[in-house]
Order: structure tokens, then C-alpha cells, then sequence
């Protein structure tokens, strides 16, 4: 129940909780906890709640049984309960009266209420053996009345809730051999126990009142006291269903029921409609529950053992100096410090008290063994037992057997000599016993045979078989000049062979099986390392008079770097010998990667575009003849302005692109795009392509600049150029970052909506509301209003296809909203529509992103979220900071950091697959 504070000059103020109802009474309080043997009285005193513990006994001492049998009686009338008749109410008052006359013809000497023996929560089907209830304590006997006037605190319970908060005594129980399985889904009847031994006190109960729960059963009084509480609801039909898993929603739920409601909005877009939103945004206000890092809640998703008491810590206060206090003791094998909930384990369950090694004699793996994978999919490699994924491995993949010791995680080492930990439910001994290797592979075959690459740089070469990937593996004839680092694998037969020069010379790799039956060669040639590396500058594009540094890379070999403007309004030539040394170390036993970053910087007087050139000194002093190219824009005119002038990504959509797509430090390939391998901030590293690997962070970012320049943003100039659309550095930027993302063909009209409702944005001619004109609905079905505004009543939807007159327009533009509209007709009906619906009729129109309508073309914008039908919320939200970014050149709340990230500022509409 929720505090209701006195009010002002009040001494105390009392009220009867009775069946899930609260009762005032002017100068009391009485909160019948429970009406057969315990009695709790609460009162709240000012700011702070106070609570004695009584028997029944103790309570007729003080109020005599007449005035206690009354109170009870007209509770049981206001409390609604099912009473038909008279007769009724008699039996009940009556049965009450027995229990108290009963209780009267007993000794009136102090008397301790003796423990229930009641089980632990544990593992299905076995009963569990009895023992005191987590959060359980005994009567303290006779006590002296509270006085009103100081009432003194008797007892750690809160009475704002029916659970007992604040304290930590544990309330679940782990497995067998030292295990708590955190990752388990839990039954309904699990949780119903949870919540038993949490309960504050408990209604009397002595029969089930479900056809599916035997009350002789060990879960049978605890799931019918809960029910009686008004914690848990059965499925209907007098059914309560034990065994079957309770979602994350149902969970929440069933804890929001034991506090008071709080109002409040969520964010997660798979609520929005659903059944348990009150509870969830309640859960949410409460700061009980944030939700997965997509940004989901899954309220349908069977809740795990580790995700459950994560949320009832919360639920029960219990971070404070003394949370989990004993996790020294926690000693779960499966459950090591370094896993997430750990600390939340700790302070949940009962400690180990002396440690059980589960029988490694039970156990498939030994340390040596081979073992094969076996996930159909692909297995997932993690830093730690249920650490972050540092790659994933293909079906069939062999791995050694490190260590058990984190059943049921174990350590493993791969091909590639690199370490990590899988789960041992989807590996298998190789071969069936033994571990032994496969030796016999068949049809293999590579994708060229001949190799160029420069020292430090890797090759992505792939290679397959018809069977036995497995018993494949490469060699090199001078491992000194080139070796394969590491393969990329993409299913069963097929992976990436990723190629690492280590010195000028050749060398001949082999892919072959382990018995020699089936092979292929590639001759490599690696050639001497590039003067430089990358050369950019880390602008981008910049406004003049504005500091910006030119960049270049090189390795270790390299004492100085040269920048040359050999292209633009000025001219200048630029030496630095000054450098930072950035090191990356490889999880694959390849040599460290360390670089040498040299800066200079400097500003631009002139607008204009600019190429510059970057040459590097070797040991002997001279500077290189070969170089790096790149190029500079300077400008003169604020984000938002509109121009028809070539453009650069600017550094604040670089550093979006890069905070969107992360970091991948080594190859590794997309798990949602097999066979695209990606390294860096989201660069695909198409076949035959040669890289550079174990990137530094100077590196990554360089690789971006240069991919973005030449790519992406060139597409999207190529647009702007070929339509003649005029556009703010603003809206270019959104567009370089969703045709990273979602690829430069989106860009085509005549295959997308998205171009279309952009180049529907035309300047109205000067005449229109003096004359008409015809337009076209060329982006699907249209909306026509009885006003210029999307909430104003809907009259018509227009076919997509139809031609309407256009009679005016109104543009509405400012900090907030970005919206054109024209006034058409369509048959006899005359309304609004938003204008990017319609392609106007004119002759040479000229195509102007002021006019751009965000009514529609956000809607548009939003709809690229999904991938393989899957629908992301992480890619929503990328749409909508892009949004942000084109409509109003907010590249604050565009950065996921911002509180508003994930907030629809300006209210763009969603496709309404968002909002079911």
C-alpha cells in the first residue's frame, strides 16, 4: 500500500488494510495483516512507519474480543467480499468467533509462535527438504503498548508493501554440486515460492484453490498464499499452470502488485499496447528495470533466474552498505565473480557453505580433448563465461579443451592459438570419443591463387570445401614472409583466410587436409610497406578560420611527415616531425601493430576545396615518392544553410557514423550479413581486398574518414549533382550516414520511396494560389486532412498514382517544425496533404531541401529498420537521430549519450510497425 502521510499537528495516523483494501480511521491505523494467529499493527508517524507484531491473543488483551470481533466483521462487509445473505456473514463471524474463544481458553502467558517448516525454492520436479522461510522471524512475545506520543521502532518492516524490504536475508536457493544456474527460466510455481518467503506475513490458507496444484505438493501452500494475497493470478479456469515459464512482463507484474502503482512513460517500443504497460512503466518509474541493450524490454520473454533477482533487489532496496555482504561465500560454479549478476546472486541466495566439485567424471570434456561445434548457426566465443563475444566460430569448428573448471562454461582454445570460453551445450568430443582430429577433407578450393599485399597489410582470400572443413588446415612455406593469421569462418564449408604479410618476399600457403588427399596453393608476393598509411584530416569539412589538424600514418620505420597542398586557393607545404606511438595488441598471435600518428595543425583563411598530399621521411633522411592523397573542404556557410555546392561528411557525422557502427579492432565477419567480414567502424572487407588489421585508434578512424570520402559521401554528391537538389551540410551529413548504413543504391528513385519524397521538395511557383497546377502521387497512398495539421480530422486517403490539383501551400518552418503542405483536389473532395506525397508538375523544378516535407519523409526514413524481416531497434533509433540531424541540425540528441537520444523530440510519425 502506499504511505499516506498524516496530516500536519497529527500525533499518529491509523488505517485497516483488509483483502487488498486500505481503511481510514481518524485516529487510527490498523493493518490486519493476517486474521488467523499474527496481527501486524502499522503506523505511520510523520515522516516514518512503525510496526508491532501481535498474536490474536495479544490483540483481544488490548482491545477485548467484542470491540476486535466487530472490527473484523465490518471489514469483512466493506471489503466486498462474497456475502449473500445474512446466514453467510453469520458463518463467517461465527467461524472467527470459534477461532477466538478457542485462542481465550488457553494460557495468557507470553507465548512465541513456533516456526512453519516450509521449503526452499529449488529445482523441479524433487521436493526440497523443509526448512525456515527466507525473510521469517518469530514473535517477540509480550510487548507493552506503542506510545502515541513517541511511538518507538519495533521492527525492520515496511508497511508501504507486502514484501519485507530493507533487510537481507536471502530468498532463493541454488542446485545441486554447487550450482545456481542463473540463466534458467523460472516456472511460475518457482517465483510463487520467491514471493512466498518474501511476504511480510501470510493469509491463512488450507486448500488449493486450483485444479493443478496439489496443496500436499511443496509448491502448493506457497502458491495459494500468494494468490490469496492478491499477488498472482491463476490462467482461468481454476487453473494455475506451475511448471510453465512466467515472462518478464508476468514477473513484473506479480511484484507491482505487492507496492503501489506509479504513473509514468517507457521507452521500450514492444510494450507500447501491451496488456502489462501500467506495471512496466510503473517497474520503470521505480527504477527497478532498464530493459536489454537494444532497447527492448521482451515483456513476453521467459524470465531467467539472475534477470529475476537483478529486478527484486531493486524491488526490495537492498543496495546499500550491506548488499551482499557475504559474496565471499558465494562460491557457484557457475557463477564467477566476473559474471554480470554476480553481485545480485550474492545477495539472493543462500551462501555455499563448503564447496562441492561437481563430478568431473560426469562431465563430456576433459582438458586435451577435441571437441567439435556444433550450433547450427555458428557458437559464439566470449572473453569470459558469459563474457562479451570476441568472435564466433562455424558448425564443425575444432576446438581444444582448456579448462572445465566454469562448468558449464569451459575454456578453449581455437586454431588460431587464441583462448576464450563457449558454452558446453553446443560443442561435441570430435569424432564421437576421444577427441580425436579429423584427418580427411574433400573438394577444396580457394578463391584466387595468386597474392600481392605490402608488408603489415592482411588479404582476404576465402576458401571452401564439399566436406570435412574440419580437417582442413593451412601452412606456409616461409611462415617468416606470409601465413594465414587466422580464418573467418561463415558456415560449414566456406571461410575467410586472412592473409598477414610479415616481410617483403614470397611464400607459397597451402590448404590442405590433414591426410594429404585434397589440397590447393596461392603464391603471395608481399612487397615492401607503404611510406604512409592513411593521411586526412580529422575535420573533415570545416568553416573557415577554423583549427583543424592534418593527419598521417605510418609505421615505426618513419622519423618525419611531410603535408603538401597541391590543389586549391592557396597553396603551402607543411613538415612534422612530432608523433604520437599507438599500439595494438592482437587476440590472435599476430605481431603487435604499432603506428606512429603525426599531426599538424593549422587553419584556412580561404573557402574552397583543397587536395593535399602526404610523404614520410625514412631512417636515411630522404622523403618517400609515393604518398597519400586526400582532400579538404573549407566552407564559409553554417550547417543549416542550403546551397547546391559539392560537400564532405562533416567530423560531427564522422564521429556519429563511428559511435553507430562501434568498433572492431580484427576482422571478424557480420553475424547479420554472412560473408560480409567487417574491421574498423563498420568497413566491409570485400574479396580480394587488402587491409590493414589489429587496427590502432587513429587507424580505424582514418579508415572511416577514407571510406566515407570516397564511397559514400561522393554518392550522395552524386545525387545532389545529378537532381540539383540544394542542401545544408546538415541534411548531406543524415544522408552520407544512411547510405552507409543501408547502401548507396537507396539513393535511387526510381526503386525507393525515400529519394522520391526527397525530390518532391520544389520551390512553389510564385503563382501558385493565383493558379493551379497538376501533381502526381508518385510515394504510395496519400493523406488528405480538413487542415494543414496531421491531427485535424482525416477526409480522404488518396491511391497512390492519382493526380490532384494543387491550389496552395504553406510552409511551416522553425526550431521545432519542418512541415509543407498543399491544398489540393481529389474528385469533389478539397483538404491538406502533406507535399511529399506529391510529385508537382513543373517544368523545370527546382529541387530545394527548405521545403522539404518531414511529415512524410521521416516516415520514410524511419521505415529503413529492419533487416532479413527482423525488425531493430538499434537501427530505429539511427533513423531518428538522422532525422534530428536532417531536419533541424541536432547533432546533440543524434549521440546516444544525450538523454534525448531516444526521445521523438519533434514528434515525426512512425510507421505503425513501431507503435504496435
Amino acid at each position: 500500500m502506499a504511505e499516506k502521510p498524516g496530516k500536519s499537528g497529527d500525533k499518529a495516523a491509523f488505517f485497516v488494510n483488509f483483502r487488498g483494501k486500505s481503511y481510514n480511521f481518524p485516529s487510527r491505523r490498523l493493518h490486519f495483516c493476517n486474521l488467523s494467529y499474527i496481527i501486524y499493527v502499522s503506523c505511520h508517524f510523520e515522516t516514518r512507519h512503525y510496526i508491532w507484531r501481535y498474536t490474536v491473543k495479544q490483540m483481544i488483551k488490548r482491545t477485548g474480543k467484542r470491540a476486535l470481533l466487530l472490527l473484523l466483521a465490518a471489514l469483512m462487509l466493506t471489503a466486498g467480499l462474497p456475502v449473500l445473505a445474512a446466514e453467510d456473514l453469520s458463518s463467517q463471524v461465527s467461524a472467527i468467533t470459534s477461532q477466538l474463544e478457542d485462542l481465550e481458553g488457553t494460557s495468557s502467558s507470553p507465548e512465541e509462535e513456533p516456526p512453519e517448516s516450509q521449503p526452499e525454492e529449488s529445482p523441479l520436479p524433487s521436493k526440497p527438504e523443509g526448512s525456515e522461510p527466507a525473510g521469517g522471524e518469530d514473535d517477540p512475545g509480550e510487548e507493552e503498548e506503542p506510545d502515541e506520543e513517541n511511538p518507538e521502532e519495533k521492527a525492520p518492516l515496511d508497511a508501504s508493501s507486502l514484501l519485507v524490504t530493507g533487510g537481507h536475508n536471502t530468498y532463493l536457493s541454488g542446485y545441486e554440486g554447487a550450482l545456481f544456474k542463473p540463466d534458467n527460466n523460472m516456472s511460475r510455481g518457482e517465483v510463487a515460492y520467491m514471493f512466498y518467503n518474501l511476504l511480510a506475513a501470510k493469509p491463512p490458507v488450507s486448500q488449493s484453490q486450483f485444479s493443478d496444484v496439489s496443496f500436499s505438493s511443496w509448491w502448493g501452500p506457497a502458491i495459494n498464499t500468494v494468490a490469496a494475497a492478491g499477488v498472482f493470478q491463476g490462467k482461468g479456469g481454476n487453473i494455475f499452470d506451475p511448471t510453465a515459464p512466467i515472462s518478464r512482463a508476468e514477473y513484473v507484474t506479480a511484484l507491482s502488485n505487492c507496492f503501489a502503482l506509479e504513473s509514468g512513460a517507457v521507452s521500450f517500443p514492444d510494450v507500447e499496447g501491451h496488456w502489462a504497460y501500467p506495471y512496466i512503466a510503473s517497474a520503470v518509474a521505480k527504477g527497478w528495470i532498464t530493459g536489454f541493450e537494444d532497447g527492448t524490454f521482451g515483456p513476453d520473454k521467459p524470465i531467467t533466474r539472475c534477470q529475476a533477482v537483478k529486478i527484486m533487489n531493486s524491488a526490495l532496496e537492498r543496495r546499500d552498505e550491506d548488499f551482499a555482504k557475504d559474496r565471499a561465500q558465494q562460491k557457484f560454479y557457475d557463477v564467477p565473480s566476473s559474471h554480470w549478476a554476480y553481485l545480485e546472486i550474492a545477495e539472493a541466495a543462500k551462501p555455499v557453505d563448503s564447496m562441492v566439485d561437481p563430478p568431473p567424471d560426469d562431465r563430456p570434456f576433459k582438458k586435451g580433448d577435441t571437441v567439435k561445434v556444433t550450433a547450427d548457426i555458428g557458437l559464439n566465443v566470449r572473453d569470459k563465461p558469459n563474457g562479451a563475444v570476441i568472435t564466433t566460430v562455424a558448425q564443425g569448428t575444432l576446438l581444444t579443451i582448456v579448462d572445465t573448471a566454469s562448468w558449464p562454461w569451459v575454456q578453449i582454445r581455437m586454431s588460431n592459438s587464441r583462448v576464450g570460453y563457449v558454452h558446453s551445450d553446443y560443442i561435441e568430443l570430435a569424432n564421437g570419443s576421444g577427441g580425436d582430429l579429423p584427418v580427411t577433407g574433400d573438394g577444396a578450393k580457394i578463391s584466387t591463387g595468386r597474392v600481392s599485399l605490402h608488408q603489415y597489410q592482411t588479404f582476404r582470400l576465402d576458401a571452401s570445401v564439399t566436406k570435412g572443413m574440419d580437417a582442413m588446415v593451412w601452412s606456409s612455406s616461409d611462415p617468416s614472409v606470409a601465413e594465414v593469421g587466422y580464418t573467418v569462418p561463415y558456415n560449414k564449408t566456406e571461410h575467410g583466410a586472412m592473409i598477414y604479410g610479415k616481410k617483403p618476399g614470397s611464400a607459397t600457403l597451402t590448404f590442405s587436409d590433414r591426410a594429404g588427399t585434397t589440397k590447393v596453393s596461392c603464391a603471395v608476393t608481399v612487397t615492401a610497406p607503404e611510406s604512409v598509411r592513411y593521411a586526412y584530416n580529422d575535420a573533415n569539412t570545416v568553416t573557415t578560420n577554423t583549427p583543424c589538424n592534418l593527419v598521417a600514418v605510418t609505421d615505426t620505420s618513419r622519423s618525419a611527415v611531410r603535408f603538401e597542398i597541391v590543389k586549391g586557393p592557396a597553396q603551402g607545404t607543411y613538415n612534422v616531425s612530432e608523433y604520437e606511438t599507438q599500439t595494438r595488441k592482437s587476440s590472435y598471435g599476430l605481431p603487435d601493430n604499432t603506428v606512429r600518428v603525426f599531426k599538424k595543425n593549422m587553419s584556412f583563411s580561404v573557402a574552397g576545396s583543397y587536395t593535399l598530399r602526404a610523404y614520410s621521411q625514412d631512417s636515411s633522411g630522404a622523403f618517400s615518392t609515393d604518398y597519400k592523397e586526400f582532400n579538404l573542404l573549407v566552407t564559409a556557410a553554417a550547417s543549416t544553410t542550403v546551397t547546391n555546392e559539392t560537400r564532405l561528411p562533416s567530423r560531427a557525422i564522422l564521429d556519429q557514423i563511428k559511435s553507430f557502427e562501434g568498433n572492431v579492432w580484427e576482422i571478424e565477419d557480420d553475424m547479420a550479413n554472412r560473408k560480409h567480414p567487417t574491421v574498423g567502424h563498420g568497413y566491409v572487407v570485400n574479396l580480394h581486398k587488402t587491409f590493414y588489421n589489429t587496427l590502432t585508434e587513429a587507424e580505424a578512424y582514418a579508415l572511416l574518414v577514407e571510406q566515407v570520402n570516397s564511397n559514400y559521401g561522393s554518392t550522395v554528391n552524386n545525387f545532389r549533382t545529378k537532381y540539383g537538389v540544394r542542401m545544408s551540410q546538415a541534411q548531406y551529413d543524415a544522408l552520407v550516414s544512411f547510405v552507409y548504413n543501408c547502401g548507396g543504391n537507396t539513393l535511387n528513385p526510381s526503386s525507393y520511396y525515400t529519394p522520391a519524397v526527397i525530390l518532391n521538395a520544389v520551390v512553389p511557383p510564385s503563382d501558385l494560389g493565383m493558379k493551379t497546377y497538376a501533381g502526381k502521387l508518385n510515394v504510395g497512398n496519400g493523406l488528405l486532412f480538413s487542415s494543414a495539421d496531421i491531427t485535424s480530422s482525416r477526409l480522404a486517403t488518396v491511391p497512390g498514382g492519382s493526380t490532384v490539383t494543387v491550389r496552395e501551400y504553406k510552409r511551416f518552418s522553425s526550431s521545432t517544425k519542418q512541415e509543407v503542405w498543399y491544398k489540393v483536389t481529389y474528385g469533389s473532395t478539397t483538404g491538406w496533404m502533406p507535399a511529399g506525397y506529391v510529385n508537382l508538375n513543373l517544368s523545370n523544378p527546382i529541387h530545394d531541401l527548405n521545403y522539404v516535407d518531414s511529415t512524410v519523409l521521416a516516415y520514410n526514413f524511419l521505415q529503413w529498420h529492419t533487416s532479413s524481416g527482423t525488425h531493430y531497434v538499434g537501427l530505429l533509433r539511427r533513423r531518428l537521430a538522422e532525422c534530428k540531424i536532417f531536419f533541424f541540425g541536432n547533432y546533440a540528441e543524434a549521440n546516444s549519450s544525450h538523454p534525448n537520444y531516444k526521445k521523438n523530440t519533434y514528434g515525426f510519425v512512425f510507421p505503425t510497425c513501431c507503435t504496435s
